[in-house]
């Protein structure tokens, strides 16, 4: 069957920046989306993100850390 995610962010907070460290981690707040078939349901969840800047100097997704469900 036919499953999908989407996710947009509503809100973003910075928790850490480093550039000596080549470092970067946020939080987010987003409205997830998924459909299976013809079944729709959204919700708003927690998400933590963490970037690395490479060699040549591009910041690249390192983790991502699903949370809680909001209400």
């Amino acid at each position: 069957g036919y499953f999908s995610v989407t996710t947009e962010v509503g809100a973003a907070e910075q928790k850490s920046f480093s550039l000596p460290d080549k470092s970067a981690s946020f939080n987010l707040t987003v409205l997830r989306t998924e459909k299976s078939g013809d079944k729709t349901e959204s919700y708003r969840q927690k998400v933590a993100v963490g970037l690395r800047q490479d060699s040549v100097g591009k910041w690249k997704v390192a983790s991502v850390v699903w949370g809680e469900k909001l209400e």
